[in-house]
């Protein structure tokens, strides 16, 4: 209940009274992971901490982590595969957030694909969601922008039978991106009315293991973008103002 109720306007003052923690939860996982250590929790650990590590501008020392929990699962055999999944989710976006470079594209194709494989033999529609939704984001961060439709019709048939999801926004925000970079400039525009006129976009709550953008601020981006390929300079600034106050108010 926490993870869903988490918005960008509590986030400051969460980091601040928690910040202080981090050296304990590094100190924690070195024990988890060493030879008598519990892999698990570890395991457990890195997830649970990932606001933090984010807050704090970590995501590549939290990317090691999670790369090491996944390799001492997969070592130790078993059946943790909803850990597996959801540290694979968070690879994926952590190499996305880390800027995609060639060197660990692989990783995060792999990452994603991982996520979803598993989430299907979970049977756990809301984790194939977030894992489809992954997969248009890596998609994006390497230029395959086409990629990007079918997995967004895939995720809103699957989000139709979730309806505490934002599904439709989710697919708007995806589909008006893609179209965007395309050139798809009509496309983009009708997606982008969609996502603004969602009612889910007033809820500025991160749903996706903490690597999310707020939704209202990346679509205003889209809009101003918009505005400067259809060569209307001063609206697209304007826009990009309005962005930085709306931006203050959840900081």
């Amino acid at each position: 209940t926490a993870r869903r109720q988490w918005t960008l306007d509590v986030a400051q003052g969460w980091l601040q009274t928690h910040r202080v923690w981090i050296g304990d939860v590094r100190a924690s996982l070195d024990w988890t992971f060493a030879r008598d250590g519990d892999i698990e929790l570890g395991a457990s650990l890195v997830l649970e901490t990932l606001q933090l590590w984010i807050g704090l501008g970590l995501i590549p020392e939290f990317f090691r982590y999670a790369e090491r929990a996944l390799d001492a699962l997969a070592q130790r055999g078993g059946d943790e595969k909803l850990l597996e999944m959801r540290l694979s989710s968070a690879i994926g976006h952590a190499i996305y957030e880390m800027g995609v470079n060639p060197s660990l594209t692989p990783t995060m194709v792999r990452s994603f694909e991982s996520a979803l494989r598993l989430a299907s033999e979970l049977g756990d529609a809301r984790q194939e969601v977030r894992a489809l939704f992954g997969q248009c984001a890596g998609h994006v961060g390497t230029g395959e922008y086409a990629e990007v439709f079918p997995l967004a019709n895939r995720f809103l048939e699957i989000g139709g039978k979730l309806p505490d999801m934002p599904i439709n926004l989710l697919y708007n925000r995806c589909c008006g991106i893609a179209s965007m970079m395309m050139g798809r400039v009509a496309e983009a525009e009708r997606h982008l009315a969609a996502a603004l006129d969602d009612p889910g976009i007033s809820n500025r709550a991160n749903i996706h293991e903490g690597f999310d953008f707020d939704p209202l601020l990346l679509m205003k981006n889209v809009r101003a973008r918009l505005l400067w390929m259809k060569g209307f300079p001063v609206q697209s600034m304007a826009a990009v103002r309005d962005i930085f106050v709306d931006g203050l108010t959840v900081v």
